[in-house]
């Protein structure tokens, strides 16, 4: 079993953007957790989003985190979760599930400065949330 936090896009993209880098969510995270995943989804959202500015700062972020492949599992528990949500007349974005379901299945808390996104998953998914 893997040991410590999946991190959100919008985690990694506030300590890209931020002034004072120490006083993020990511940081804390670094001190706090032994590893700070970061889910294939969140690599694509990142990327999406990146401009020539960011370019090298992004490669040398994700050189130097773990990446967690988006799995069957993933897309198996992804669909459960977004049927589940159906059925109470509730919409999840497609990339924030991905996310959760790669959070979950592999037992890691989830960190994100965006909770609202996830909330609606409470009685459906076990997923512990670290907010900022």
């Amino acid at each position: 079993m893997l040991s410590g936090i999946v991190a959100d896009a919008c985690v990694l993209i506030d300590f890209f953007r931020a002034k004072e880098k120490a006083a993020t969510l990511y940081v804390k995270l670094t001190r706090q957790y032994a590893s700070v995943y970061v889910p294939t989804t969140v690599l694509y959202e990142v990327l999406v989003g990146d401009t020539p500015a960011g370019r090298l700062f992004w490669q040398k972020m994700f050189n130097s985190l773990p990446i967690l492949s988006f799995t069957e599992a993933d897309a198996r528990l992804a669909a459960t979760m977004a049927q589940k949500l159906r059925h109470k007349n509730l919409r999840m974005e497609p990339a924030d599930l991905f996310i959760a379901a790669t959070a979950i299945t592999r037992e890691l808390p989830l960190a994100t400065l965006n909770a609202q996104h996830f909330n609606m998953l409470k009685g459906i998914a076990n997923l512990p949330l670290i907010t900022g």
